[in-house]
């Protein structure tokens, strides 16, 4: 019988495994963490990818990618929601 704790080094092992894409969305947003080295925050960018249109967002990664921020990932994130409330 396995442990707990061997059970839980295998999910981690299986993270870095290809999974399969559903939707155009989910794509982009792989693909944005991807360009940001940020794979642990794949379910903001996956809302972030349904909420708006796929040119939309990657206009705004190529403006983050050419301000150079020390925390791509962050600054991307911060200028989306700030989208969101104003589309309110």
């Amino acid at each position: 019988m396995e442990s707990i704790g061997d059970y839980l080094n295998k999910l981690k092992d299986r993270k870095g495994e290809t999974q399969k894409v559903h939707s155009a969305h989910q794509q982009l947003a792989i693909d944005v963490a991807k360009g940001f080295d940020d794979m642990d925050h794949i379910g903001i960018y996956m809302k972030i990818c349904k909420v708006f249109p796929d040119y939309f967002v990657r206009k705004k990664v190529t403006l983050v990618k050419e301000m150079n921020p020390r925390n791509p990932g962050r600054y991307f994130t911060s200028i989306m929601f700030k989208e969101m409330a104003v589309d309110k």
